[in-house]
């Protein structure tokens, strides 16, 4: 017979239902506890709350880094939405054995081991490779910018620094006075005692931010993180760091990652591919990027490091693609004469050295027409006055070879296949795991939380095949 059921809540049960019956076989959070009991948590520097034998137990450090995994898996990066977690979660009360860490002690964990996620990176990626996830035959390279957990209204000038610096120096001394002549309660002693730390707290930040903002040469600066740094976003600019990402195309697991604070991507092409090989021991045969990493020097220097690379060259620098007759890039040059032929037949021959405008470090060579009064065509190769010159630096020949590299079909299709490989990572990390804004301030701390998402990124693709297989990874 048919019934309907509802909850009897005056009716108690003699014995409670066993927890672990109620966490499925595959779920989410026997997996974290299968992938931290995986680790040598000791030996990645790991360390747990408290070392003495006696006094009142702490957590240790494997149950206080899955309460963090668990939750980051879950989407949830805040200490209180990880302590609900623990406490309401059938996973994280199972993951945690009904202990519930409380947010502060969560808190103090990550900020005790903040340097060490990055090791934790690490390890997830050699373990993605261990289970033949990574084979390093095609990589590609991006960077997305991700805003600050700072706003842009709170960015300052020198003067409104100088200005802020001087109010709080007349505040600390009217609250020195205040506690000299104090002859009231203890309570309104000791509140103006915070007072005055409050203020010496603010002052030294200010006074770094005047630093920061001397050494870096910008006009604003945000006091309550300098490191973050005014970047577009769509159509708005706000305060953001560059978060960087180097994806295997094979299961497109993240094998190398970083923050900078730079507006461009011009210096990371050879540092990241470099990040992979400390990580899991060799290069990538090949790493694809797109024309925000275009840079000369990158393209010298990963030939001279022999890494091979694809770098997406702007369209004005192709020959084909620029529609100007007298562009530099149509002028051929000779390795063997040492001179650069113009369009119209003409010799460009050796006239001296220079530095580089950008780079006064770097040597460029010159070559200038000598015939340019008799050549008809003298004003639309150049107004100057003492005719054509162009300047070749030593990675000129770099950039000649990635061009004619980037002639052939292959390249072109393995260039094609940088948005799908790499792209999608970025937007799985911003819209499906709901990453879009750090947290923390400050790059170290910045750095911190783009390993720890990059290491749960990773972690979901893991996941998926120890689901699936039954994988028991301390057999690995």
């Amino acid at each position: 017979m048919s019934y309907e059921i509802n909850a009897k809540y005056e009716q108690g049960r003699l014995l409670p239902q066993y927890l672990d019956d109620r966490i499925p076989e595959d779920h989410p959070s026997r997996f974290i506890f299968d992938f931290v009991s995986f680790l040598n948590l000791e030996e990645l520097g790991f360390r747990s709350s408290s070392n003495n034998s006696t006094g009142h137990p702490f957590y240790g450090s494997g149950l206080l880094l899955s309460a963090w995994l668990y939750g980051y898996f879950l989407n949830i990066r805040s200490t209180r939405g990880l302590e609900r977690v623990c406490r309401f979660d059938l996973g994280g009360i199972w993951l945690t054995d009904w202990h519930a860490p409380d947010h502060n002690t969560l808190w103090r964990f990550i900020a005790k081991h903040n340097e060490l996620v990055s090791e934790l990176f690490i390890k997830v990626t050699q373990v993605a490779s261990d289970l033949g996830l990574v084979d390093l035959a095609l990589n590609a390279l991006d960077g997305t910018r991700i805003r600050s957990e700072v706003s842009t209204r709170g960015r300052c000038k020198a003067e409104q620094l100088h200005l802020m610096l001087k109010n709080l120096d007349a505040g600390i001394i009217e609250v020195m006075e205040a506690i000299k002549s104090q002859h009231e309660t203890e309570e309104e002693e000791l509140k103006l005692t915070n007072e005055l730390k409050s203020q010496e707290i603010r002052k030294a930040k200010i006074e770094n931010s005047l630093e920061e903002l001397k050494k870096s040469g910008r006009k604003r600066i945000n006091p309550n993180d300098v490191d973050a740094r005014l970047m577009k976003f769509d159509k708005t600019k706000e305060s953001g760091y560059n978060a960087q990402a180097d994806v295997d195309e094979k299961s497109g697991i993240i094998v190398a990652e970083t923050v900078v604070n730079d507006e461009n991507d011009k210096k990371m092409l050879t540092s990241m591919v470099e990040k992979i090989e400390e990580n899991l021991g060799k290069k990538p045969l090949e790493t694809v990027a797109d024309c925000g990493y275009y840079s000369p020097d990158e393209l010298m220097k990963a030939e001279a490091k022999g890494i091979d690379v694809l770098v997406n060259i702007p369209k004005p620098m192709v020959p084909e693609c620029n529609p100007e007759k007298y562009h530099k890039s149509k002028f051929q040059y000779d390795k063997e004469k040492d001179v650069f032929i113009c369009p119209e037949g003409k010799e460009l021959k050796y006239s001296g050295k220079k530095k580089d405008r950008h780079n006064k470090k770097m040597i460029m060579k010159v070559y200038r027409c000598k015939k340019f009064k008799n050549c008809k065509k003298r004003y639309e190769c150049s107004q100057a006055e003492h005719g054509r010159s162009l300047e070749k630096g030593p990675h000129y020949e770099a950039v000649m070879r990635q061009l004619e590299k980037q002639k052939e079909e292959v390249a072109k299709e393995k260039l094609k296949r940088r948005k799908s490989i790499v792209e999608r990572v970025f937007a799985q990390i911003k819209w499906n795991m709901g990453f879009s804004r750090f947290t923390y301030r400050g790059l170290p701390k910045v750095r911190a939380q783009w390993s720890l998402i990059c290491s749960v990124y990773n972690l979901k693709i893991i996941y998926k095949k120890w689901k699936d297989n039954k994988l028991i990874l301390a057999q690995i």
